[in-house]
């Protein structure tokens, strides 16, 4: 693939942190395509959640550890559900905040175990686990936290069917964390068959295109998300870089002139505005 240089690359994954852009097209993925877990399982035996768990406790500083020891016996002395899911998710929030990514998903899950949880909790922390996973530095933990993740998905789907967020965090999750991606390729269809308005589908669905190299369907799934949601417009980038790979600069300097047009960080806007000089001459 063709890419753009590499300060646009930088640029672009800079803005993307900015707006949920999860994660795929409706079509067969590429002969042979495995996702990273699939191909960590085939060479490394799969680690349990408890491990990973544990793992990420044992990082915890002291002051973690109160905080958290402190929250955990507020839990356990509270008869209010309303109240004690209230301390869930205080802790949560900070697990998070500290970037203690599966301890916040593994305290999700458990809120909604020990809390009667609803199907909106059992998505939380399917998102939490699949959220958790992108931050992973050790492959062999993968294949655990993507496994919880479709579990909390399934559990959420079970007590609301017609979550389509829920439907489609499960079809990512089974794309990027299992060894048949089609199964959640075709979950995320559905959804797009149901609502082809729904935002996070329509990005996954495009997500996959790219990976597969599919840069005319990214292109329309990115495009049709734009038009939805006018605010997300780093997917600029991202159609200028899917353009570059098609050797299309006309439309590369479109994109980039598009994204200049609305971005409020002035360094960014100055950096984007050199390229498209740079390409105009060229």
């Amino acid at each position: 693939m063709r890419s753009l240089r590499p300060i646009h690359l930088a640029l672009i994954g800079a803005c993307l942190l900015t707006i949920v852009l999860l994660s795929f097209v409706s079509t067969t993925p590429s002969e042979g395509y495995k996702s990273e877990v699939a191909q960590e399982t085939e060479q490394h035996p799969a680690v349990p959640i408890e491990a990973v768990v544990q793992e990420e406790r044992s990082s915890l500083k002291p002051d973690q550890s109160g905080v958290i020891a402190s929250l955990e016996q507020a839990i356990k002395g509270e008869s209010s559900v309303v109240r004690r899911g209230i301390l869930y998710d205080s802790l949560v929030k900070y697990l998070g905040y500290t970037g203690k990514y599966v301890l916040a998903a593994y305290y999700a899950e458990e809120k909604a175990k020990q809390n009667n949880g609803s199907g909106s909790d059992w998505m939380n922390a399917g998102e939490r686990y699949r959220s958790a996973a992108s931050f992973q530095q050790h492959e062999d933990h993968l294949p655990a936290v993507y496994k919880s993740a479709i579990a909390c998905f399934e559990k959420a789907l079970q007590l609301d069917p017609g979550n389509l967020d829920a439907q489609t965090g499960l079809g990512i999750a089974m794309v990027d964390g299992t060894n048949d991606p089609m199964s959640g390729i075709k979950i995320l269809q559905a959804v797009d068959s149901i609502d082809s308005t729904h935002i996070n589908s329509q990005l996954a669905l495009a997500d996959f295109a790219v990976r597969t190299q599919q840069y005319d369907k990214a292109i329309e799934r990115y495009s049709r998300v734009l038009k939805l949601k006018p605010e997300y417009y780093a997917i600029h980038l991202s159609l200028a870089e899917l353009y570059s790979a098609k050797y299309d600069t006309a439309n590369v300097i479109v994109q980039l002139k598009a994204y200049s047009a609305v971005t409020d960080d002035p360094v960014m806007k100055a950096e984007i505005d050199e390229e498209i000089s740079k390409l105009v001459k060229k």
